[in-house]
């Protein structure tokens, strides 16, 4: 009998698809990927993170101008509670206030608007 194996379909797909994607405009050269996976060793996020600041530093991006694009480390957050805080904090404050400076703006306008 044969014991069931659970194989991670989507990185399997997207192997392939980076695969043809690479060698989409070259001639075939006897290249072979090798695709696994691992509750041993897992990749986390501050890996990914990592891994993409450093690429990017390497090889940067060029810009409309034809100069570098300089990247900056990306925030990972250790679950939504975290994400909610940092949104709150980063973003919904700002807009709460801006909210209300353009709100006491447009009131002070239409007050002294004469009609």
């Amino acid at each position: 009998m044969i014991d069931s194996v659970q194989i991670p379909a989507d990185m399997v797909v997207n192997a392939i698809v980076v695969a043809m994607v690479a060698h989409a405009n070259r001639p075939f050269d006897d290249a072979i990927y090798q695709v696994g996976s691992s509750v041993r060793n897992p990749v986390r996020y501050t890996n990914l993170q990592d891994f993409g600041f450093d690429y990017f530093t390497k090889k940067p991006w060029i810009g409309k101008d034809g100069k570098p694009v300089k990247v900056g480390r990306v925030k990972v957050l250790s679950s939504m509670a975290n994400f909610h805080g940092y949104m709150a904090i980063r973003y919904l404050l700002l807009l709460k206030v801006c909210s209300r400076s353009q709100n006491h703006s447009y009131e002070t306008w239409t007050s002294l608007r004469v009609n």
